[in-house]
Parts: C-alpha cells; structure tokens; sequence
C-alpha cells in the first residue's frame, strides 16, 4: 500500500505541473490536446492506482514519455544556445523578464515531475522476482529519484555555460573595453571600462563571490574630454594591439589571481598571472587615467548566475552577454 500511495502522490504531482504548464504558455506555443490529455491521463492513474495497479502504471509511463518528447521539441529546438536554464540569468527589473523566468521555472518543475513520475512507473513494472538488498525494485522510489536527479543534472550542464542571457541585441560595440579581475580565494573583484565612439565612458564594479546566485553591480557614465578620446582611439587602432595574440579568455582558477581583458572590433586579448603575461603598459596606464576621470558610481542593480557564478566569466564581464554574442552555427548550436 505505501509504494501505491507513493506513485498515487507523484503521478498527480505530474499531472498538476502539466496543467500549470498548460495554462501558462501562450496558445500558439504547443498543441493544447497533447499537454491536456497527458495531465488527464496521469490524473487517471493517480486515481485507479489502488485499484488497478499495473493498468495505471502503463498509463503513467506511455503518458510520461509522450510528455516529455513534446517537450523535448520544444526546448531542444536551438538547445544549447536557448533553453529554460539561461532564462534564469535575466537580471532583476529586466522589463520583460517576469514571463521568461516564471515559464523557465515551469518547464523546469514540469520535467523535473514527469521525469519522476515515468521512472516511477518504469520502476513498478519490473518484474516482482528483481531483488535489491532483499526486497523487490520495483516497491522502492528512490531509484525514480536518482533518475531525475541525473536526468536534470545533465540537462542543466548541458544548459547553463557559457554565461548568457536568451536575448539578441544589435548594436554598435565600444570603441575599447578594459576588464580588470582580481581574485582572492571565492571573491572576485571587477572593473569594466568601455569607451565608445562619441566619446562616452561607461564603467561598471561588482564584487562579487562563487556560490551566490545574485551579485550587486554599481557604476555610471559621462563623457571624455575630446584629448582623451582620441587617446582611446589611437589604442584600440594601434598596430601593437592588432599583433598581440593571446590564450583565451577564460575564468581564473588559482586562489588569488589577476587578469586584465582587451576587447577591441578585432577580438579579447587575456593578459593573466596564470598565462604569465603582462598587460601592455599603455593598456594598464590608460585604464587608470580613465578610472580617474570616471564618473560618480551608484547602484546599477543586480545580476544573476545560474551557475552560482562559476558561469560569469571575463567575456560576460567585457558584456558579451546575449546570444548573438556567444553562440554562433546553425541555429546558434555552438556557444562560447
């Protein structure tokens, strides 16, 4: 009787987050019959379990596996480069993120429930003589469980790196943008300094730590003086910049460590103390002649990092954020 109660519970959890699922999307984003008659039919088996088992077994598996090949098509349509993971990086007050995240979440419990719910079922059809430590395989749950548990955590590996959000964003890039890291143990501190081409100065700190889901980023802008300007220029046009060629850019991993990040029209230059490379001296000065005149600093708001801030990486902290500007192929299929 405990196993029936158990898979009544986590057939109708299953049904219930189909039916949440349902009425949330918008109409023309999947066929409504087939979303409605898998949460019926798990409802069903939810129901008849006490009575007929095995029947309402099958009918939890066959449902489990059409629900989640239809949502399969959905959300591997351009999986790696857009998926219900990264939705939850939008940053906090984005206007439109309030829908995007909520439905990112809602396929996340609707998979997370109908993965249970098939392996539950799976699991209960095995044939009673299966043995583990003495008792049947098919009267213990946790072996649905793990398989969730696997099932989600590969799909969000899978999902969540690089750092970025499912926008895409067409604009004109700065003229040059400097990015100081400095880490100490799991803190990270950060500077990001972009100029662009009429001569405006954006700059943007954060301190934040590995395992925080959420970090504060402050900053400002204001316009150069015309002489200064044109000294961002002259670098970001420089022969020596356009021959340097370095490592890419990539998180740094020692406890306390530096790096220093060049993003021009031609690429990232990473000059880091675990390469064991020095910044340009010209880099280095004009970044803290620009720090001099940056403006007053005040709260920008929050980001987030499904990650937990293994994901932000030097060219999220340079801005290359949005889809268009990590993944690339067809349908965006390779990301970096």
């Amino acid at each position: 009787m405990k196993a029936k109660v158990t898979a009544a519970v986590i057939l109708l959890a299953a049904a219930l987050s189909i039916g949440w699922l349902l009425i949330s999307l918008p109409p023309d984003d999947y066929p409504p019959f087939v979303l409605a008659s898998t949460a019926l039919a798990l409802l069903v088996g939810s129901v008849v379990v006490f009575r007929s088992p095995r029947f309402s077994y099958w009918l939890g598996l066959v449902s489990g596996l059409v629900a989640l090949y239809w949502f399969s098509q959905i959300e591997f349509q351009q999986f790696p480069a857009l998926n219900s993971w990264i939705a939850l990086n939008f940053s906090d007050g984005y206007p439109h993120s309030f829908p995007d995240v909520f439905l990112a979440k809602l396929k996340i419990l609707f998979a997370a429930t109908v993965v249970v719910s098939t392996a539950c079922s799976a699991t209960r059809l095995l044939p009673p003589g299966w043995l583990l430590r003495g008792l049947p395989i098919r009267e213990r749950t946790w072996p649905a469980f793990a398989v969730c548990f696997l099932s989600i955590a590969t799909w969000y590996a899978a999902s969540a790196s690089p750092y970025r959000v499912p926008l895409i964003v067409d604009g004109i890039w700065p003229e040059l943008t400097v990015l100081h890291v400095e880490k100490r143990g799991i803190q990270f501190h950060e500077t990001t300094i972009s100029v662009v081409q009429d001569g405006k100065l954006y700059v943007q700190r954060n301190d934040r730590k590995l395992f925080r889901y959420r970090f504060a980023i402050r900053g400002g802008w204001n316009v150069l003086p015309q002489p200064i300007t044109a000294q961002v220029r002259m670098l970001a046009q420089s022969d020596h910049l356009r021959s340097l060629h370095t490592l890419p850019a990539v998180s740094l991993r020692d406890t306390n460590a530096e790096g220093w990040y060049v993003h021009t029209g031609r690429g990232v230059l990473a000059f880091t103390t675990e390469y064991r490379t020095e910044p340009p001296k010209e880099v280095v000065d004009l970044f803290r002649r620009l720090e001099s005149v940056g403006p007053a600093e005040r709260e920008l708001g929050t980001l987030n990092d499904i990650c937990m801030g293994f994901c932000y990486d030097p060219l999220a902290g340079l801005g290359l954020v949005n889809f268009n500007d990590r993944c690339f192929g067809q349908n965006g299929n390779h990301c970096k």
